[in-house]
């Protein structure tokens, strides 16, 4: 797996959710999380020489992107694939770090795909309310005279939309 998409897995597990039921496990709030995966997207992942240096869209593609793939393990679950073969086939693809996906019990593998999915989507609502506006100027560059917007859909997966308005003269 990409070393960009291991730490923000490893990250994303961090987000403090508001039905969380196991509260053991060490949490924080939404917005430092996205905060440091911003900084971490802008200083630390490597992009091609000549091309536009865009964190925060890239952050956002591999939000959707892993939310996309726990999704695709709740389908798998759905349709009847053991989670012995699920797990062993998403890590084989290196869709998921390496032993990450629980044992193999398929509630539990589900009810810990939806949480990953949660956390996804509680991260890309903080994306949007926060960050919207440094998306469509600083990474995408569109001009402020346009009319723009950017959208979030919360079903499953979740995922970030962009809107743009060219008014004519």
């Amino acid at each position: 797996m990409e070393e960009r998409l291991e730490f923000l897995e490893k990250e994303i597990d961090r987000i403090q959710l508001d039905l969380q039921l196991d509260t053991s496990e060490p949490s924080q709030r939404v917005d430092f999380v996205v905060d440091g995966l911003w900084v971490h997207y802008r200083d630390h992942v490597p992009y091609r020489e000549n091309a536009p240096k865009r964190p925060l869209l890239h952050l956002v593609q591999d939000m959707q992107r892993q939310a996309m793939v726990y999704m695709n393990i709740i389908e798998q679950l759905k349709s009847g694939k053991e989670p012995t073969d699920i797990r062993t086939r998403f890590e084989e693809l290196q869709l998921v770090p390496a032993d990450t996906l629980p044992n193999p019990n398929g509630r539990r593998l589900l009810n810990w795909a939806l949480n990953k999915i949660e956390r996804y989507r509680e991260a890309l609502v903080d994306i949007v309310k926060r960050l919207g506006t440094n998306l469509l100027f600083d990474d995408l560059n569109f001009a402020r005279e346009h009319s723009l917007s950017v959208e979030l859909q919360l079903g499953l997966p979740p995922a970030v939309s962009i809107g743009v308005e060219v008014v004519g003269e």
